[in-house]
């Protein structure tokens, strides 16, 4: 278990730095065709758009991971060592549920999109939307499981420290 998760946070770190990568390319290509030809490209300002949405998310699920997000622990930390842990379930159970409800909103929302054969109308990329917002589903899925299994583990150890 232990490998599997190491290895799956590695990837998301992976994904989240290809993106990055992906989207710096782009718009490194869009300036340097624009000064050097004067034209431009009518894909680029959407799909770095995109690019960096998708890094957003695969960073969100790893800063998970990493305990890394921003916290306001200015409460906890002046709390007695069993309310700072229910502080912390409270939090974990409240993310759990926003995650899963949207989750459960992306899931629609790409079902939807899917069905009406929505495609961007920004540019010339002719992609159906529905492949673009299907990170919602897949992060704030991953990002579910990852805080459930922060969830059980904080729990099972609940006033152990």
């Amino acid at each position: 278990m232990i490998k599997v998760n190491g290895w799956l946070r590695e990837f998301e770190a992976g994904i989240a730095g290809a993106l990055l990568l992906a989207s710096l390319a782009i718009v490194i290509l869009e300036i340097l065709s624009r000064e050097l030809t004067g034209a431009s490209f009518l894909w680029s300002e959407e799909m770095s758009r995109y690019t960096m949405i998708w890094m957003a998310l695969f960073g969100m699920v790893a800063a998970q991971v990493d305990g890394t997000h921003i916290k306001v622990d200015f409460l906890r930390n002046r709390l007695p060592i069993r309310f700072g842990q229910v502080l912390d379930l409270f939090g974990l159970l409240s993310s759990l549920v926003f995650s899963l409800y949207v989750f459960w909103y992306g899931l629609v929302l790409v079902s939807d999109s899917r069905m009406l054969g929505i495609v961007s109308a920004d540019s010339n990329i002719g992609v159906p939307v529905w492949v673009f917002q299907s990170i919602i589903p897949l992060a704030f899925g991953l990002l579910s499981a990852r805080i459930a299994v922060l969830l059980v583990k904080s729990a099972s150890s609940f006033g152990a420290r």
